[in-house]
């Protein structure tokens, strides 16, 4: 990914490689040093970030992005996810990019249907 794309091209761009479960796609939009939290997770490092995201993205059909904003720095996608395990999930992501890479990462989503799934 070059610089000259935007924080929003970059954060989209991640999202439907993620989405497709091509996370050799998805890797190229990461930084080494990249910062990580969800609702079940902290994690820092791409290694860590993308083994688990890749796991989780397993289990991943498709993706459907909402909406996506930003600035010259920050991008936050707003999409619905598409699960075998949960079924749909509403997600966002917040997204710092620098250099035309993803350092950092916050995603929310509704839990529940994960945690009624580990019941």
């Amino acid at each position: 990914m070059s610089e000259d794309h935007t924080p929003v091209e970059v954060a989209v761009a991640y999202i439907e490689a993620f989405g497709r479960g091509d996370m050799v796609a998805a890797a190229q939009y990461v930084a080494d040093e990249i910062e990580f939290e969800s609702p079940m997770t902290r994690i820092r490092g791409a290694a860590g970030y993308l083994e688990a995201v890749g796991q989780f993205a397993r289990g991943v059909t498709g993706v459907e992005i909402i909406g996506a904003v930003g600035d010259e720095r920050r991008a936050l996608v707003m999409y619905e996810m598409t699960t075998t395990p949960y079924g749909v999930l509403a997600a966002a992501d917040h997204f710092v990019v620098a250099d035309g890479k993803i350092t950092g990462n916050r995603l929310v989503f509704d839990t529940y249907p994960i945690r009624g799934a580990q019941v």
